[in-house]
This record gives structure tokens, C-alpha cells and sequence, in this order.
């Protein structure tokens, strides 16, 4: 039990000083340093056997601020949110502008699901959510 629990504080301290959750994998391998090589296998290891976990241990993966369960989804999720704040605060969708990576970064991640909805090979709550954004949209003055 201390063991996890050293663990879960080291991969919530690589989340606080790096401002993301450590990683297993990434398509340059030379750059994903062994610690967080081995955090992030800890964080999967997590996800695949959650039903094995005792109620403490589940409980306390679902407060963390570092862990998500589902990390793509997740991670598409912050996506959505970081367009629709965009919109909110600029009254347009994100644009591709070099001079603002952040932006760019949304709009590029925006085109690729617009292009999945209009292929139709996007899922279903996420088709719905895309089209609220564009109806969100089309309501901002």
C-alpha cells in the first residue's frame, strides 16, 4: 500500500512540474525519459486493472488531478472546451494563425473533426457535440 501511494505521488508530481500526465510512449522515443517512461506504464497498469483495485485506490485515482481514466477522451474533451471558451471570448472558432500556436493547435484539431463529422467517421456523442460547438457558433453575435 505505501508503495502506491509513493507512486500516485510521483506521477502527481510529474503532472504539477510538467503540466501534463507522464507518458509511456511517444513517436520519439530517444526523448521520453525513463522515469516518466515508467510512471506512465504505472498510469495504464491503473486503467487496465481498475477492477482489481480496492475501493481506496479507485477513489483516490478519480480525485486526482493528473489521472484520467480515459486520457483520450479526456484529452479530446479539453479540446472541445478550449474552442468553445475561444468562441466564447473571441466570438469566432479558432483560426489557423502561426502567430498563436495554442490557436493553431485548436484549429488544426478542429478541421480534422470537422473533416471526421462531414466523412461521417466520428462517433456519435462526438458528432453531437461538434455540431452544438457549430451551433454555439452561428448564435455568437
Amino acid at each position: 500500500q505505501q508503495r502506491w501511494i509513493r507512486q500516485i505521488h510521483e506521477y502527481e508530481a510529474f503532472w504539477s512540474s510538467n503540466g501534463k500526465s507522464p507518458r509511456e510512449n511517444t513517436r520519439d522515443r530517444g526523448s521520453l525519459l525513463a522515469a516518466e517512461r515508467r510512471l506512465g506504464e504505472w498510469g495504464r497498469y491503473q486503467r487496465r486493472f481498475k477492477t482489481e483495485l480496492c475501493p481506496y485506490q479507485r477513489i483516490r485515482l478519480d480525485v486526482s488531478p493528473a489521472f484520467e481514466w480515459d486520457p483520450q477522451e479526456a484529452g479530446w474533451q479539453r479540446n472541445l472546451s478550449a474552442c468553445s471558451a475561444h468562441l466564447m471570448k473571441t466570438g469566432m472558432l479558432p483560426i489557423l494563425d502561426s502567430t498563436n500556436q495554442k490557436q493553431f493547435a485548436l484549429a488544426r484539431w478542429l478541421a480534422h473533426q470537422l473533416h471526421l463529422l462531414q466523412t461521417g467517421v466520428i462517433a456519435p456523442t462526438r458528432a453531437a457535440a461538434i455540431k452544438l460547438l457549430l451551433a454555439e457558433m452561428r448564435r455568437t453575435p
